[in-house]
């Protein structure tokens, strides 16, 4: 049989269990509250926009240079400058950085879409 003392502490110990308890599981559902005032429809925005590539034609001015047209467009998908000039020079079939005034070249650009302007 429990001595009395064995007892009060058993029962002040499942008190002090479901007392963890509870302020775990408020902190958890406050957690997830704040979380989404704080961003508001995250997965959903993800889900209905991405970006799309595109080309753009660019007039070349006389004081134009491809490094200067590569920072206009630059995006992060194409990692560095540096990369994006290489694929820009790729598009055009250019050997070097020259590019002549008066002249045209193709620039890929990415662009955000939304789900509802996509063609399927």
């Amino acid at each position: 049989m429990y001595h009395m003392t064995n007892l009060k502490y058993i029962f002040k110990t499942r008190i002090w269990n479901r007392k963890i308890s509870y302020v775990f599981i408020v902190s958890i559902f406050l957690f997830a509250c704040i979380f989404m005032l704080l961003f508001p429809g995250l997965h959903h925005a993800r889900a209905a926009k991405h970006q799309v590539l595109n080309f753009a034609s660019v007039y070349v001015q006389s004081k134009d240079t491809l490094w200067g047209i590569a920072k206009k467009y630059y995006s992060e998908e194409y990692g560095s400058v540096n990369d994006y000039v290489k694929e820009i020079k790729r598009c055009n079939s250019l050997t070097n950085d020259y590019i002549q005034s008066g002249s045209f070249i193709i620039v890929p650009i990415y662009v955000l879409q939304t789900e509802s302007e996509a063609v399927h």
